[in-house]
């Protein structure tokens, strides 16, 4: 692991009985900028220092989910249990009252963007490859 990309806020949420922190980029990475605010995480387990993944806007990872490689969460998206968004995937929450937007029985995969309208119905666009965006677990 280089030199730390990001460090918790003392920005605090409460949300489904978990303490969240803002995040605050510490170096230039991707599109993030030093001193960038991200979204919210429960811990630094859940995103990686490497590469270029990044938690913005209002978005909340929380749990033991994890966002790495150069994955992005965006919006009000909600990443929680065990679920994974890494490699290129880009994650966004339509709604800002909307329900819990990955399914912990779902990954995001390489290329693909993930838009979840209702907690039943995920959208998958598809870039360029792979074949698939979604997988169960």
């Amino acid at each position: 692991m280089t030199n730390k990309k990001c460090e918790l806020t003392n920005e605090k949420i409460t949300f489904m009985g978990r303490v969240l922190h803002r995040i605050r980029a510490l170096r230039n990475f991707g599109i993030v900028k030093v001193g960038d605010l991200g979204g919210f995480i429960e811990s630094e387990d859940n995103l990686s220092q490497d590469g270029s993944c990044w938690v913005f806007d209002y978005a909340k990872v929380y749990g033991n989910a994890r966002v790495y490689g150069n994955a992005m969460v965006f919006d009000y998206a909600k990443v929680f249990y065990c679920a994974e968004v890494f490699d290129c995937a880009r994650f966004s929450h339509a709604t800002k009252n909307g329900l819990p937007a990955v399914s912990p029985l779902l990954r995001a995969h390489p290329w693909g963007t993930l838009f979840c309208f209702n907690p039943l119905f995920v959208l998958v666009s598809l870039h360029t490859p792979p074949f698939h965006s979604v997988e169960p677990l």
